[in-house]
């Protein structure tokens, strides 16, 4: 039991520690074309999930994951609340570890997208680690875009760029 325990507490760790992030290599970048969307992203990264639904996810060689939803316009939900209520989801559903936020912080507009970072902690096994949660969202005329980027607070830096660089070339598909 006490051996079972130990692997859990491992597996745990290296799950959300984020000690093997490698920097977004942003000098190679690939390029997502979709029927909706088209951007670039760093080129030691990959599509995740794609779903005609409108919800693709990028991740990076280790922790990063970025989460892409495109919508059409609707009511108008503002970015904090989006933000909170995506917050208080993942507060219910994460399988292992108990999370707390810190903070919200709302930060400067990037390429036409409203921004707030979130940083939170998950303890595991009496181990907290801290995260970096970013959301994006942009209302356009004929989509709406609601984006999270989600680190170990260890690895924003080394993630930022492949960010920014998302955000930056996101473009809705012209006809």
């Amino acid at each position: 039991m006490h051996r079972l325990k130990t692997l859990l507490y491992l597996i745990a760790t290296l799950f959300l520690a984020g000690c093997f992030e490698k920097s977004a290599d942003i000098s190679s970048p690939k390029s997502y074309n979709s029927d909706l969307v088209t951007f670039q992203y760093p080129g030691n990264w990959k599509i995740g999930i794609d779903s005609e639904l409108g919800i693709l996810t990028l991740e990076s060689p280790s922790d990063a994951i970025v989460t892409i939803q495109i919508d059409p316009p609707h009511d108008k939900i503002d970015l904090d609340t989006l933000a909170k209520n995506y917050s208080a989801d993942f507060i219910k559903e994460i399988p292992i570890g108990k999370p707390a936020i810190d903070s919200f912080t709302a930060l400067e507009n990037q390429s036409g997208f409203e921004r707030i970072l979130e940083k939170f902690t998950v303890t595991v096994f009496g181990e907290s680690i801290g995260h970096h949660r970013m959301y994006a969202g942009k209302d356009g005329e004929e989509l709406d875009y609601f984006l999270v980027f989600q680190v170990p607070s260890e690895d924003f830096e080394k993630t930022k760029p492949g960010f920014d660089l998302i955000l930056k070339s996101l473009k809705p598909k012209t006809k």
